[in-house]
This record gives C-alpha cells, sequence and structure tokens, in this order.
C-alpha cells in the first residue's frame, strides 16, 4: 500500500460527517413525521450536538422533537440504517482522539442513545460508512480507516482490524467493495460480509497534488466518482471529478472524457475544485459542490461520463460543506459555509429548482448530510 501524501491529511475532514441543524425553518415546524424521511447529521460547530431533521413532502424540514441529541463529542461523521434502525456519529474528543456514538433511531426521528461511546481504534473520524445489513461499519479517521462488527440488537462495535494510512473510504451499495483515497490513489479492497475482512483488488488513477474526498458510488455499483480539488495553489490539477468504471470483481477503469469538471476546460488555471458529491437513487444524476459553487451532471447509463446539465456553470453559487438527497430523490439539499441549508426540488430531466422558503436558518457550521427514511 502507498503512504498518504501529506496534501491528503484535510481531505474529508468537514466533509463526509452527516449533518443537522438546532433551528430550521419550514411549513411544518411541528411535525414529528415525515413522509420523505429525515436528514441526520453532525453540527461541528457545537461541542456535542446531532440534529435530526424531518422531511416534509414539499421539500421543506423542520427539526424532530427532542432535537438536537447529544454525542460524545463534536460531531464529524454519521452513518445511519433503516434497516437496522441504527445511527453512528463520530465524534472529535480533543486533539486526534476520537469516539462513535449509537443510537436508536424511531419512525418520528429521535435519537435514543446506545451503551457507552466506541473509544478504542477510533481517532478523529472523518468518515463512516455501514454495509447494507449493517452488520459492519467502517471508521476512516486520522490514523486510517479500521473496520468493526456491529451487535445489530445493542449497536456495539467490536474492532476488527486496520486497512491503511489516512484516507476516505465508501462502501459500495451492495457491500462487495471498499473503495478507499489511498494517498495519490483510489484502491479497491473486496470485502466479506460475513467475517469483515478486507482485501486488494486494484488501483487506479493517480491524483498528483490534489485533495480527494469521499468516493461516491452509483447505485447500481457500475460506477464510482470522486471529487477533488488543488493542492497548494500551484503546479497541481486544478480540480474535477475523476470516474471510473468498476468490474464484476472490482477493477477499476478510467472512463474516457475523465477528470470532468463542471463544464470548464479542465486543462485551465480555472478547473473547478469539488468537494462532495451526491448521486440521485436512480442513478441517473450527480450533483457536486465545492467553494465556487453546486453543480449539476446527467450520467450516461452505458458509460458513466458525466454531462453537465447547465452549459452555464453552477445552479447555485456560494460556499458549500456538503450535499444529500432525500431517500426518493424528489429532492436535494445543499450546506451552506453561511449555516443555511438550501432545498431544491429535481425534476424528471434533473434540473433542481429552488424550494420555497430555502434557503433554512441551521445556525452552525454544517459540515455533512445524509438521509433515511426510518
Amino acid at each position: 500500500m502507498r503512504s498518504v501524501a501529506a496534501c491528503c491529511l484535510v481531505a474529508t475532514f468537514g466533509l463526509a460527517a452527516f449533518l443537522l441543524t438546532t433551528s430550521c425553518g419550514g411549513s411544518n415546524s411541528n411535525s414529528t413525521s415525515s413522509e420523505l424521511g429525515v436528514l441526520i447529521g453532525a453540527d461541528l460547530g457545537s461541542s456535542n450536538n446531532v440534529h435530526v431533521l424531518a422531511i416534509d413532502s414539499d421539500g421543506t424540514v423542520a427539526a424532530v422533537p427532542g432535537s438536537p441529541f447529544a454525542a460524545a463529542g463534536s460531531p464529524v461523521a454519521v452513518a445511519a440504517s433503516a434497516s437496522s434502525h441504527l445511527v453512528f456519529v463520530g465524534c472529535g474528543t480533543g486533539g486526534i482522539s476520537g469516539a462513535v456514538s449509537a443510537f436508536e433511531i424511531s419512525s418520528s426521528g429521535t435519537l435514543t442513545p446506545l451503551g457507552a461511546p466506541t473509544t478504542s481504534n477510533v481517532f478523529l473520524p472523518s468518515t463512516l460508512s455501514l454495509t447494507p445489513n449493517s452488520d459492519f461499519l467502517v471508521v476512516s479517521g486520522d490514523n486510517g480507516p479500521a473496520i468493526f462488527s456491529v451487535d445489530d440488537s445493542t449497536g456495539a462495535l467490536t474492532y476488527i482490524s486496520d486497512m491503511g494510512p489516512y484516507g476516505p473510504t465508501t462502501l459500495s451499495p451492495n457491500g462487495q467493495f471498499i473503495f478507499y483515497v489511498d494517498g495519490s490513489y483510489l484502491d479497491v479492497y473486496a470485502f466479506n460480509d460475513t467475517t469483515g475482512a478486507a482485501s486488494f483488488v486494484s488501483s487506479s488513477f493517480q491524483f498528483f497534488g490534489a485533495v480527494a474526498t469521499p468516493p461516491v458510488v452509483a447505485p447500481s455499483g457500475q460506477f464510482v466518482y470522486v471529487p477533488y480539488s488543488q493542492q497548494g495553489g500551484n503546479g497541481g490539477i486544478p480540480g474535477g471529478i475523476a470516474a471510473f468504471s468498476v468490474g464484476a470483481d472490482g477493477t477499476l477503469n478510467l472512463i474516457p472524457g475523465s477528470p470532468f469538471a463542471s463544464g470548464i476546460d479542465f486543462e485551465s488555471a480555472a478547473g473547478t475544485p469539488l468537494t462532495a458529491a451526491v448521486i440521485s437513487p436512480s442513478g441517473k444524476y450527480l450533483y457536486a459542490i465545492g467553494a465556487s459553487g453546486a453543480y449539476a451532471f446527467s450520467i450516461d447509463q452505458t458509460s458513466g461520463a458525466l454531462t453537465t446539465i447547465s452549459s452555464t456553470g453552477p445552479f447555485l453559487g456560494g460556499g458549500f460543506y456538503t450535499t444529500a438527497m432525500d431517500p426518493f430523490g424528489q429532492y436535494l439539499f445543499l450546506s451552506e459555509s453561511q449555516g443555511r441549508l438550501w432545498s431544491f426540488s429535481v425534476g424528471s430531466n434533473g434540473v433542481p429548482t429552488q424550494v420555497s422558503g430555502s434557503p433554512f436558518s441551521v445556525g452552525n457550521e454544517i459540515t455533512s448530510l445524509a438521509s433515511i427514511q426510518p
């Protein structure tokens, strides 16, 4: 395994957690349920707040009763499972120390703590990924990714093994592969969802001086995308999205036209630094964000190539931390650096349209988003 370049040490902090809010607008501020699920996330601007927002059918959001909920430290990352009703929150507890808090989520979105937080082999977690059956959790932190088994009934975590040095990771939708940004490369590991063992399969595409963020995988598992930005401002590639097809055995192949860069000439200094992305549940669209705005792409269902939906650049300007969609793909959510949450309806053509009342005030530093239907 290759050593991690220093440029990648800040790749995912503030980008892979899942966010919420302390006070949100919306037409149903007292609602205790949602037709479209909930957003769960980490409020990095607070000491230990985890917020849960109900997503109404009109795209507005409102805090569920009891939100925010208390985690073991400053929340950074979240993973949630609708099948097991488990929510895990990765927290910083000082220096590089960390902890993972486990919760049970009710149908209304209320979080109930499950036992003491896990601190062994947890170092400032920046991304969390659950297998589809919720039997295993991959925690990427300051000392690299670590694999834990999960007790479905109690939420208790048991350490299994480390994978290597620092780098963001994402599990494939079927849980068969772990995509791991290892220094300047994207690596693929086959994952055994019975034993929790991970074995190296392939590696592809050197990111050179770029800062890569957590990979996003198409629902089919056929394509994987890595948003990245330039490191240091000089001599590095300017930013964009690296795109790969994934073979049945996990082998990576660079998709023709990759890397993609928001409709801007990739070879120019104006290439677009991107820091997070989300793919629609249909697998047809990808939305990416960065300091310069939010961008919409269509995904070729045969090749995996990206095409900008709008040739005029970002559909929304500004600096954003993270993005997510509701479980049905009807709405897109963007967390803004000014402490606001934008909501957009997504049409059949993938074009985002701002929801009435959006953006909603979220108060603190919301660093990433996730959604489930509990």
